[in-house]
């Protein structure tokens, strides 16, 4: 089935405009058809890294092309995108990989002292780090390197889920309900 959900936005994009700047991040640039094989890249790497329909793949980091990129190849996988805010401390970030059930987390190096604040997480199975390859961490350049530049095939979940914490352990999250995830549906279609 066609993807026409979020995940497929750059590509979709990129057919329109295949040339046109995308994202300018410091010095460098994209255009559109970059960032559609970059996603593409991306999404056949966590796909690798065994990441399926309804997985949780979390962000930590500032901005940065890189949150694009999980967000819309997490997407185009069916999996969940679980954005981590980085004013937070090591232990509201450990509730919250806990909570929402993280398999994969991306990580900038920036932050490796909360990461190893973090230390192993039950459901955290792989960690990438945007950068050269740290610890145990994969990197995120070298995955976008060795992932294939085509479209991943066989994703037929046509919406997108995000996971947003209401709540938390007393003293750590500001109320006390447990966290959920919400699903997005596309206008007419059901989720599967």
């Amino acid at each position: 089935m066609l993807n026409q959900g979020i995940g497929s936005w750059p590509a979709r994009r990129a057919r329109m405009t295949r040339q046109r700047t995308a994202l300018v991040h410091d010095e460098q640039s994209w255009t559109y058809g970059q960032l559609a094989e970059r996603v593409n890249r991306l999404a056949n790497a966590l796909h690798d890294l065994r990441v399926r329909t309804g997985d949780r793949v979390a962000y930590l980091g500032p901005n940065h092309p890189a949150f694009l990129e999980t967000l819309f190849a997490t997407a185009a996988l069916g999996a969940v995108f679980v954005p981590l805010n980085t004013q937070l401390a090591a232990p509201e970030l450990a509730y919250m990989l806990d909570d929402s059930g993280t398999s994969v987390l991306v990580w900038s190096p920036g932050l490796a002292d909360v990461v190893t604040a973090l230390g192993d997480r039950p459901t955290v199975r792989e960690r990438i780090v945007v950068d050269s390859r740290r610890d145990e961490s994969h990197s995120y350049e070298e995955l976008l390197a060795n992932g294939k530049p085509e479209p991943h095939q066989g994703h037929d979940h046509l919406g997108w889920g995000e996971y947003l914490p209401s709540g938390g352990r007393e003293g750590h999250l500001p109320t006390p309900r447990r966290a959920g995830l919400r699903r997005r549906r596309s206008p007419g279609r059901e989720m599967g």
